[in-house]
């Protein structure tokens, strides 16, 4: 468990780094793109699932940290300032907290682009199980029932 800090650490420079918003959200969208549009589902689609809805979770850590970074006192129940990896970890937290729609209420949107940005990870979180899980999931049955025929 003791590497888990240095990659969050690395993870969140990265959102730091010049260039980041041209090029980490397409990572996300060709992970989607390949799951959506495979003919064959095997382990690999359902891993791309997974890394999928993982990435979402990523992204929103990195809007939620500009937000915060922007607008310092836009969640409350932070620990400390954004700048520091703590803070990071913790909307990373909130990020996956509201893409499962669980919401613990520990972390809380304060403004109106908070609220905003977690209702939207909240929203993608939603439509990403229900859309893209259920094709994939139509997929490998229709698949499986091509096999049998």
């Amino acid at each position: 468990m003791s590497f888990i800090k240095p990659v969050l650490f690395t993870v969140f420079l990265a959102c730091l780094t010049p260039g980041w918003a041209q090029n980490k959200p397409e990572v996300t969208i060709e992970i989607m793109h390949q799951v959506w549009h495979a003919e064959i589902i095997n382990r690999n689609v359902f891993l791309g699932l997974i890394s999928g809805y993982i990435s979402i979770g990523f992204i929103g850590s990195f809007l939620f940290t500009w937000i915060e970074l922007y607008s310092p006192g836009s969640f409350s129940g932070l620990s400390q300032v954004v700048t520091g990896l703590h803070s990071a970890e913790e909307l990373l937290y909130l990020s996956f907290i509201s893409l499962l729609t669980i919401g613990y209420g520990d972390l809380l949107p304060v403004t109106s682009v908070a609220h905003k940005a977690t209702i939207l990870i909240g929203l993608v979180g939603q439509f990403y199980l229900v859309l893209v899980t259920a094709v994939v999931v139509s997929k490998y049955i229709h698949s499986e029932i091509t096999k049998k025929s």
